[in-house]
Order: C-alpha cells, then sequence, then structure tokens
C-alpha cells in the first residue's frame, strides 16, 4: 500500500478526499484538510448533509474516514458526482467524489458565466425628516446580465464603507442584507433590505452603496458591477446614541446550527438568531450563523432561554424557535421553516 501524503500549500485552507472515487456502491475513504483557521468551527458536510463539526481551537488539520454505503453507480463517462465540503467562518473548500471513477476527461468548451449587476443608486425608502439610529429599508435593483443562477447569493447594503470602493466592499460593514435563492438570465428584481440600525448621527453627507453576491459565491464574467454608485444623504436628524447591551458575567455557552427545508435541511447562513430571556422577555444577545450554519452565543448567564433565528430569501422570511435551553448547550440546533419572524 502506498501512502500519499499531500504537501499543504503553508496558507491556504485544503480539503482531499483520498480516495476520490469508488468502483460500486459503497466506499471508504478519508477526508483531510490542512491549513485552517485554528479560532474557527469547521463544518463538514457530504452532498449538502450536515456530517460532523470540528470545534473551534483545533490544531490546523483534521482527518476523518468516512464510509458511504447505498451510493448510486453512473458510468465512467457519466459518474455520479457526491460533494465534500468544509466550512469556518471565513473559509470554504469542496472536493468531489465519483462513483464509478471517470473516464479520462475530453475536451470541454469554455463555460459561460453569470453576471450579476446593481442597477442605479441604492433607493432610500423613506421621506424626510430622516432620524439618527431608526429603521430603515432600501431598495435595490439587480440584474443578471448573464447565465442562469440556480444557487443562492446574497446582497448587501453599506453606509459610509471606510477604504476603497473595488468590486466589492469588505462584509463586516454590512449594515442590511437579503439573500436571493435563484435568477433567470436576464431577469430584473427589486430587492427591500431592512437596515435595523438606521443611519448614525454622522458623516455627513452619508453615502449608501449596494453590492450584490456580496459574499462572492458565484462565478461571474464580470464582478466590476456587482457594487453600485453610492447615493447620497445630505441631512440625518441626530439622536441620542444607542446604549450596548451590558455584557453577561457569567461563563456558559450555547451553541447549535441553523438549519433550513428546502429538498432537505440544510445549513443556513447568515441567519440572525436571538437568545431571549423567557423570565423577563428580554433579547440578551443576537448574532448571525458563519457560512456554516453554526451559531455561539458566549458568556450566558444562568437561566432558561428562547432562541429565535430569521432569515430573508426571495422576500419571504424563513424562522425558527427553539424553546427552554439553558447553558452550557453545543446542541441547541435550531429548523426553521417559512414563517414570520418574531
Amino acid at each position: 500500500t502506498i501512502t500519499r501524503t499531500p504537501t499543504p500549500d503553508p496558507t491556504v485552507p485544503t480539503l482531499t478526499l483520498f480516495p476520490t472515487c469508488s468502483a460500486g456502491s459503497e466506499a471508504t475513504f478519508d477526508v483531510v484538510g490542512f491549513n485552517w483557521p485554528t479560532d474557527e468551527a469547521i463544518a463538514l458536510y457530504w452532498d449538502d448533509l450536515p456530517q460532523s463539526t470540528i470545534p473551534a481551537g483545533h490544531g490546523g488539520s483534521f482527518s476523518q474516514t468516512w464510509t458511504k454505503t447505498g451510493l448510486i453507480v453512473g458510468t465512467p463517462e457519466a459518474p455520479t458526482v457526491y460533494e465534500v465540503r468544509a466550512l469556518s467562518n471565513t473559509q470554504m473548500v469542496t472536493a468531489v467524489f465519483y462513483v464509478p471513477c471517470p473516464a479520462p476527461p475530453t475536451p470541454t468548451s469554455t463555460p459561460i458565466w453569470s453576471d450579476l449587476a446593481i442597477m442605479g443608486t441604492p433607493i432610500i425608502m423613506a421621506t424626510p425628516p430622516i432620524v439618527a439610529y431608526r429603521p430603515i429599508d432600501v431598495a435595490l435593483v439587480v440584474r443578471n446580465l448573464g447565465d442562469p443562477i440556480n444557487s443562492t447569493f446574497f446582497v448587501d447594503v453599506f453606509f459610509d464603507p471606510a477604504g476603497p470602493i473595488t468590486d466589492t466592499i469588505p462584509i463586516s460593514q454590512s449594515v442590511g442584507y437579503t439573500a436571493v435563492a435563484s435568477m433567470e438570465s436576464g431577469e430584473t428584481r427589486i430587492v427591500q433590505i431592512h437596515v435595523p440600525q438606521g443611519f448614525a448621527n454622522w458623516p455627513d453627507p452619508h453615502l449608501v452603496y449596494g453590492v450584490a453576491d456580496s459574499l462572492q459565491q458565484i462565478a461571474e464574467s464580470n464582478e466590476d458591477n456587482n457594487v453600485s454608485p453610492p447615493s447620497m444623504l445630505t441631512y440625518v436628524t441626530p439622536a441620542a446614541t444607542p446604549t450596548s447591551t451590558p455584557t453577561q458575567t457569567s461563563a456558559g455557552t450555547i451553541s447549535g446550527m441553523v438549519l433550513r427545508q428546502e429538498s432537505f435541511w440544510g445549513a443556513q447562513p447568515r441567519a440572525i438568531v436571538a437568545l431571549v430571556d423567557e423570565g423577563t422577555g428580554m433579547t440578551v444577545q443576537t448574532t448571525q450563523s458563519d457560512m456554516g450554519g453554526i451559531y455561539q452565543f458566549f458568556n450566558v448567564s444562568e437561566g432558561v432561554y428562547t432562541l429565535h433565528a430569521c432569515v430573508n430569501i426571495n422576500g419571504e422570511t424563513y424562522s425558527g424557535i427553539l424553546v427552554g435551553i439553558s447553558a452550557p448547550n453545543e446542541y441547541a440546533d435550531i429548523y426553521m421553516l417559512p414563517g414570520p419572524c418574531n
């Protein structure tokens, strides 16, 4: 038996399967990763189904042996393709497993790409006077100038982003977003995005940008038209700066995964998760699920809590609720279905 040891790039996360194919409907193979951020949990998926989670604090690498049965056997010319995906908060890498092993590839034509564009400037859905720190909605016109898109991407709004504006804006500066599940070739869609915190008192004027495919999930022929020209808001009525929620003092942790049902239960990134004290009815913390659907609340005080999760996709809300949760709990998974958010 020949032992193969991959030589990982020192900076780029990797995901490798040994072997990469099987002749029959049962397969055993190794799932190996290197160079992953040690402070981020890693979620592993088999064809979009969650398999395991490697908690934060690992050594940057992992190795697991998987056995799969009941695989669909295609042909060498058209093998069945299964996807293995590794996701952390900032990284995503995929690898494929073939059944059976594929025939040598034949030359393929040049791929046709999608091309998402923001048409015009963002539209502020309010009339003066606009008061600082009050919720506000912003509308964006998104058009697909290329081939159809059959996967989910995000559209974000940014108020007064810092740094140079290129073909994207750092997602950490986003003030609101929505998800779009698909777009046909040539389709134009108006998306409305809710900004809970509104505008700050300063600067004056404010600049508002919209970004299509803000997480750069879609391969496009032209990335330069993803960012809109700015809208300018010249005056906002000043208001008192909101006070921050006091930090909890105990060391309990509540965490889990947010999942949404389509044809199957799959991890939902960027869902808003709220931690509500059942004794007072007050929301004590909010967070956002990462690209693997994982959320975490730290320093949770003793008590009993309800978890609410919400995401907006194609203008439709999906929500989930989990009651009677106390810290510590690392398996508080929340399942979302179509319905209003609380």
